[in-house]
């Protein structure tokens, strides 16, 4: 492949990256895992390139080949960064397994990385799929203590938890201190 299509054109990480992501967006998982393989000898894979594929991973639905590869990386010598543990989290919530999700933030605070509003609102939206408004409301009470805002995506991802879970009452309560406090809805 590389004989024929990159004749004469310089190609590091970028590429290889812009590559690898062109794969993960068509979910050719098996071919983006297998140019890995063959180019990442010749190429400093970095924080970004591990990323992009653990993110195709997560969009094709397969948490297994996410940790599997998660922990080959990490034995290289990957350090994962907050991005790398929103994708774990976001994953696992999505297929619901909300535990696993409040497992890797005690893991991801354990080494020193600081979860972002991303992070809670994941996890606020798992516990709703995992119908634990009590978790919910937890952790979206938790955010200024965080010294996080919550923004529009964390008021939807417990406003759309509220719903799940059939409390009318408390979704429309938010919906008004949403409006009190001008956050939008979309």
């Amino acid at each position: 492949m590389e004989k024929n299509i990159f004749v004469g054109r310089k190609f590091g990480t970028d590429e290889f990256n812009a590559l690898l992501r062109a794969f993960c967006t068509q979910r050719q998982m098996k071919k983006a895992r297998s140019v890995f393989n063959k180019m990442h000898p010749r190429f400093s894979p970095n924080t970004k390139t591990m990323n992009i594929l653990l993110l195709g991973f997560k969009e094709s639905g397969d948490v297994t080949a996410i940790e599997l590869f998660y922990h080959e990386m990490v034995r290289r010598g990957f350090k994962p960064n907050n991005v790398t543990y929103n994708i774990r989290i976001d994953a696992y919530c999505k297929k619901g397994c909300f535990g696993d999700g409040l497992r890797l933030l005690t893991e991801m605070e354990g080494v020193n990385r600081l979860p972002t509003i991303e992070t809670i609102t994941t996890l606020i939206h798992g516990a709703g799929v995992a119908r634990n408004i009590a978790k919910a409301r937890e952790l979206f009470e938790e955010i200024p203590m965080r010294n996080l805002r919550p923004d529009t995506g964390a008021y939807n991802a417990l406003l759309s938890s509220l719903v799940r879970c059939r409390d009318v009452e408390s979704a429309t309560s938010l919906m008004d201190e949403m409006k009190e406090k001008g956050t939008d809805f979309t």
